[in-house]
């Protein structure tokens, strides 16, 4: 039990930094959008809490937000990882990563597309941050959390 907790803290460790880097990179593409006053608006006071780039509590708790979507990431995988049909464990991550696209990712970025006044190019390229987050982690959940 306790090796196991230790791999789900690993790999949601991982989940982490491979989402900040993926993010990181989105927000760099993408920051046009950031930058439009129309939108200023939209973004929390923990994003934004002045104009500029956003502060070191941002950046915290993206971080303890990306480790907790790893966990429950990481604790899906085990829940599910016997019904996924691919014996291979990177074959199996990357099935894995799209279903998980598939029930949070889609559902998400619909209601964000209802619900937020943002271009919908944004809204897709978080989408698409997603999936490759999804994918990249799925292969990394299946490595350390799928027993041989």
């Amino acid at each position: 039990m306790k090796k196991i907790i230790g791999k789900v803290i690993l790999t949601s460790i991982l989940f982490l930094i491979v989402a900040q880097i993926v993010h990181s990179l989105g927000a760099m593409a993408t920051m046009n959008y950031y930058l439009l006053e129309e939108f200023f608006p939209v973004w929390s006071s923990i994003m934004m809490p002045t104009e500029g780039p956003p502060g070191t509590n941002f950046f915290v708790l993206s971080a303890v937000f990306n480790f907790i979507t790893g966990l429950i990431f990481s604790l899906v995988y085990l829940a599910v990882n016997k019904g996924l049909k691919p014996k291979q464990a990177t074959k199996k991550g990357v099935l894995y990563g799209v279903l998980f696209f598939c029930v949070a990712g889609i559902p998400t970025t619909l209601s964000l597309i209802l619900l937020i006044n943002l271009p919908l190019t944004l809204l897709l390229v978080w989408a698409l941050e997603s999936f490759i987050i999804y994918l990249i982690a799925g292969g990394i959940v299946s490595k350390f959390l799928t027993k041989p």
